[in-house]
């Protein structure tokens, strides 16, 4: 089965085709869809296509996205990308 967020009301915020969804506290949710992370805000609007092997949120506005051979930080209030190095 296929997971998904629904708010009170009963609307979906978050459409039903994700493997997994993991709330994090700092307002955000991890989205797994077929071994690859996400990230959605509270709100459902998807910040970060699945295509990451892991996330990690730093703080609330700070987040570390990983593959094999890329590390990259994402700051949701400005839209921006850094790419970092792994020494």
């Amino acid at each position: 089965g296929k997971q998904g967020i629904i708010d009170r009301n009963g609307k979906w915020i978050v459409p039903c085709e994700y493997n997994s969804i993991k709330w994090v506290s700092q307002g955000y949710f991890i989205l797994e869809s077929n071994g690859l992370l996400g990230i959605a805000n509270e709100d459902g609007i998807i910040l970060v296509k699945n295509s990451f092997e892991k996330v990690k949120i730093l703080s609330n506005n700070l987040i570390l996205l990983q593959n094999i051979n890329e590390m990259r930080y994402f700051i949701p209030s400005k839209a921006l990308w850094i790419s970092a190095q792994n020494d």
